[in-house]
């Protein structure tokens, strides 16, 4: 399973949650560096690919013009779309920031893929990603299944 990240950045800084998201995304991918690539978009940001290696991530597209500096959902979901259509990836996962939270909803709706957002826990089974998700003000944790073919999207809290 080929699992890319978005991993989200603000002002020449990685948020603690991109970190985060490659770790998920390396034990989602089976401890396989090959199967783990990270995305980061912005403007004057080359020297943040570095720092994702050491997470899991064997491979990192960076997205670096100046129209990128400041989050617009459009442009980001353009790159982002290329991003996943140039690794092939099975599923996309970031954080469930306010940026991922606008941006990947439109992506699934633009790619066609399956999305399930605010998730603790992911896991693969085969094609499949089965996720816990805490609702009713954490009262209840369901388990989510995104079954079938294409992309998959989560959003990790």
């Amino acid at each position: 399973m080929k699992v890319l990240v978005f991993a989200e950045q603000r002002n020449g800084k990685l948020k603690s949650s991109a970190k985060e998201a490659v770790t998920a995304a390396a034990k989602l991918a089976g401890g396989s560096a090959a199967d783990v690539a990270a995305v980061i978009i912005g403007n004057n940001i080359e020297s943040l690919a570095g720092e994702l290696s050491g997470y899991g991530a064997d491979t990192v597209y960076v997205i670096d013009k100046p129209e990128l500096e400041n989050y617009q959902c459009l442009n980001y979901t353009a790159g982002l779309a290329e991003a996943v259509k140039t690794f092939n990836a099975d599923v996309l996962v970031g954080g469930a920031s306010p940026m991922g939270k606008d941006l990947f909803p439109r992506l699934a709706a633009k790619l066609d893929a399956g999305i399930v957002t605010d998730v603790t826990d992911l896991s693969a089974d085969g094609g499949n990603i089965t996720a816990q998700k805490p609702m009713y003000a954490g009262k209840v944790i369901a388990k989510v299944d995104v079954k079938g073919d294409g992309l998959k999207i989560a959003s990790i809290r």
